[in-house]
Parts: structure tokens; sequence; C-alpha cells
């Protein structure tokens, strides 16, 4: 009767060993995977930190308007359900621009009344047009680009004077003042210019709206900047940027003569790279007024976790997986570089899966042995060297975080990037699965449709002309 009892206690020992083992086993291979990966993405990171760090040499310019050509601007501005934000935006532009040659073409959807009953308490000023589509929406947001440019070329047949400059903008921008004649002025030697975007903190997501911060502090801070020097293409914020009318209208193909691919999940990613391979010059404009501002675009980002997974679903979609095939490879070393840079979001995802779940099993490790179920394996010297090089480089890379946005933010801000590090994390993992999703049903021929986010501006930081610089501009 005695001995009952002990084959139960031996067989739970031997179970609990088979599952300590696997676990153990586990953590060491996905440690080993995502820190070899986590190695050469840090090498990567690395080198663009030190080329940034080169360029910073450089004095930093500061724009005065005065004294520049003056040049004809048409603003394409495409609208699917944006009654939240429309009127504040457009009355924004025309207020901030009030001294300029503009005219504003807003795309609007004859199925969204909303949006249309809200630019139409401006339809008094000459300066904004309004384009019907003739689809209903959403239809892709190129298709809507290309039906403004459409009416673009339409004015200019009407007035008999052409633009000199195409400028896109979305329906939540806030604009600067000093955008336009910061265009005319590198427009003199450059076709294409970008200026950067600048992200506003929802007072209400610190995390998810945050985390849109201190990724475009840094890639708009330091990245594009080395991306500029290096001459390699420029990916279009579809933001912010001006191009060369004639330049723009020589990518005009097919019946239709539009310039913007309608079968593209991110049309403006690609339309920057297509106007490198057409040989038009570009430049990322990082600069200041003479009061000290930044000279950039403003904007509102989504505030929710599932909108930001939409967004970012969409983008990578766009850039790391159709973009792979309908843009291949093309250019020079720094070229190759730039686009691997920019394909490597899924891997990414990938990669911090398996680092997280390295966290989990070595956790449950941990836990196993403190209670004396398990004696785990130790990690062998070369995996220990990867994992402490990696934690130097995750240390790096988290005082870099911290500074590009304390630059724009200040310090709590700057701060709080360290923990919103994770949320983004948790944004990649879940964006790379949908976006993989996105782009399976693309490949078995499913429509493409404006995947949009909503906007919106928060109430307590609303006023009559949206003038909610909440950024440092010193």
């Amino acid at each position: 009767m005695n001995t009952l009892p002990a084959p139960v206690s031996v067989r739970g020992t031997i179970v609990a060993a088979d599952w300590g083992s696997w676990l153990d086993i586990g953590a060491r291979e996905l440690a080993f995977f995502a820190g070899f990966w986590f190695l050469l993405g840090a090498l990567d990171d690395i080198a663009v930190d030190l080329l940034w760090w080169r360029r910073r040499s450089a004095p930093e310019h500061r724009h005065t308007p005065e004294g520049y050509p003056r040049r004809r601007f048409a603003v394409l501005v495409p609208a699917w359900d944006e009654a939240q934000v429309i009127a504040g935006t457009l009355g924004t532009m025309l207020q901030r621009w009030q001294h300029e040659d503009v005219q504003i073409f807003l795309g609007c959807y004859p199925n969204d009344p909303a949006t249309l009953h809200a630019a139409l308490a401006l339809t008094g000023d000459p300066r904004l047009s309004i384009v019907i589509n003739s689809e209903d929406g959403p239809t892709s947001k190129a298709q809507c680009l290309n039906r403004m440019w459409q009416a673009l070329c339409h004015e200019e047949r009407r007035s008999g004077h052409a633009f000199d400059a195409v400028v896109l903008h979305d329906a939540e921008d806030i604009v600067h003042r000093d955008a336009l004649a910061l265009y005319a002025d590198k427009l003199e030697t450059h076709a294409v210019v970008q200026l950067p975007v600048i992200p506003l903190i929802h007072p209400g997501s610190l995390f998810v709206s945050g985390h849109y911060a201190d990724e475009f502090a840094e890639a708009h801070g330091k990245a594009m900047v080395v991306r500029d020097s290096l001459d390699a293409g420029l990916p279009l914020a579809g933001v912010g940027c001006a191009i060369d009318r004639q330049v723009l209208g020589r990518l005009a193909t097919g019946s239709g003569a539009a310039p913007f691919s309608e079968d593209s999940l991110t049309e403006d990613y690609e339309l920057g790279l297509l106007l490198h391979r057409a040989g038009a010059r570009a430049c990322f404009c990082r600069c200041r007024n003479g009061d000290g501002e930044w000279i950039a675009t403003r904007a509102y980002f989504p505030h929710r976790l599932g909108d930001a997974v939409r967004q970012k679903s969409r983008w990578i979609a766009g850039i790391a997986l159709s973009g792979w095939d309908r843009l291949g490879w093309q250019g020079g070393m720094a070229e190759y570089w730039m686009r691997l840079r920019d394909r490597r979001a899924m891997l990414s995802a990938l990669v911090l899966l398996a680092a997280y779940g390295a966290i989990v099993c070595g956790g449950m490790v941990a836990i196993a042995s403190w209670f004396g179920l398990i004696t785990p394996t130790p990690f062998a010297r070369p995996l220990q060297i990867l994992l402490l090089a990696n934690a130097l480089f995750l240390l790096w890379r988290l005082v870099m975080r911290v500074v590009f946005t304390t630059r724009l933010y200040g310090l709590e801000q700057g701060l709080l990037a360290i923990p919103r590090m994770i949320t983004a994390n948790i944004i990649t993992i879940m964006a790379a699965r949908r976006a993989m999703m996105i782009y399976c049903k693309l490949l078995l021929g499913g429509p493409l449709r404006w995947d949009k986010t909503d906007h919106a501006v928060p109430e307590e930081v609303r006023t009559p002309a949206y003038d909610v610089l909440r950024v440092r501009d010193t």
C-alpha cells in the first residue's frame, strides 16, 4: 500500500522535468534567434547614428520668408469621412497662407455628405475648390488624388496659368505659415521638397498617440537627414511635401494621364522613390524660421490601439511587402541599404515576438527553478556575450530615443519614450499579422480600398484656427 504514492510522485517529477526542459530549450533558442537579428539591426542603426552625427556638425539653417520668388501652388487634400477635422484644417491653411498664391483642391465623395457640409462653410474663399469624386467612397487614396489632379489640369486650362508646384496634405494636417515660402526657396534648386512631420500627443493617449511622437522624432530628426545626405531616394510622407508640377506631370501615365499609382497601398512612399528613379532632385528640409520655430507639418495621429494597428498594417503591407515586388531593388549601395531598412518591418515583428517569447519562457523557467522543479542549463558563453552586447545596444537605443523625443517635446515626454517603446513593439507585432492578411488578399485579387483611420482634434486644445503647436520649438 505504501508503494503506491511513489510512482505518482516520480511521474509528476518526470512530467515537470520534461516541460521544464522544453521551456529551457525554448528560452535559449528564442534568445539566440532574437539576439542574432537584434545585433544585426543594432549595427545597422549604429551606422545611421554615426552618419547623422557627422551631418549634425553642419550649421543649422534659419529660414526667413522674405526675398524668395513667388510661386503658384496647388494643394491637394483628399478627404473621406473627415467631417470632424476638415473645417479646422482648411481654415488654418486659408488663414496662414492668406498672402500666398495658392489654390486648395479638396477631394470629397458623393456618399460622404458630412464632410461636404463641413467644407461648404468655407466655399466663400475663391482659393478653395471642392472636387467631388465620380465614384462613391472609399476608393483608394491615390484614386482621389488623381481625381484632384484632373481638376488641377482643368483649372490650368481655364485660367491659362500653370501651377508651379503641387503640395500634398492630409485632412488632419496643421500647416506652418512659412511652409510655402520655404518650398518656393528650395524649389529653385530641387524638384521635390519634404518637410518634417511632428505628431502632436493626444492628452488622453500618452502611450498609443505618444509612440508616434517618439518614432517620428527619430525618423524625421535623424533617419531622413541621413537618407538625404546619402542622396538615396526620399520616401514622401504624403503630407508636407511639394513637387515641381512639370516633374510630377511627367509621371502621369495611362488613359487618365494621372501621376499617382491607384493600385498602391502607400502611394506617397512609392511616389518619392519613382521621382528619384526619374532623376528628380529631392531634399529633406529640416530648418527653423526667424522665430526659432520648426517649419513642419503637425497633426494628431491615431490615439486608439485598434486605429494605430490598422494604420501601421497598411504601412507595412505597402512598404515592406507590396513595395518589394512593385519597386524591386535598384540604385547604388546607399539605395539598397535604405530599401532594406524600409522592408525589414516583417522581420522586426518576428524577432520582437521571439524576444518576448524568450522572456516569457525564461521567466517560467526561473519560477520552476525557484520551486526546485527543474535545474536549468546555463546559457553558453557565446549566447551570454550576444545578450550582453544587445543589452548595451538597447541602452544606446533608449538614450537616442529619449534625446530625440526630448528635443521636441521636453524631458517628461522624453522619459515616457522608454516605456512607450514596448507599446510600439506590441503595435508592430499586431500590425505585421494584419499586414500579411492585407497583402495576401491583394495577391488573390481583392479590391484596394482606402483603409483610413478616424481623425480628431481633442476638445481641450481646439481653437478656431487649430493653433495647437504644443511642441517645443527650442
